[in-house]
């Protein structure tokens, strides 16, 4: 059961530092820096990681069960899974 904020996370047009669900913030990567808003490539690089992350979960999720049973490799790929539901 997925129990992050559902929707499309975006990095906000508005503040590239910061990850919005339809203008509402759910993460904040500014870094406290003294950069303009749009000039810290750290925290730019953060907000998209996070901005992808319930894709990259659902892709780890198919991923996982379509080949998590043939290779025994995938078992890290189910524990990447049970730290993101909180397990």
């Amino acid at each position: 059961m997925t129990q992050h904020t559902q929707g499309t996370w975006t990095v906000d047009p508005t503040d590239c530092t910061k990850v919005s669900i339809k203008g509402e913030t759910i993460a904040n990567c500014d870094r406290g820096l003294h950069y303009p808003v749009h000039a810290d490539p750290v925290a730019k690089a953060n907000a998209r990681l996070i901005a992808q992350a319930p894709e990259l979960l659902e892709a780890f999720e198919w991923c996982a069960e379509v080949y998590g049973r043939r290779w025994p490799e995938c078992s890290s790929i189910r524990a990447i899974i049970r730290k993101a539901r909180g397990q």
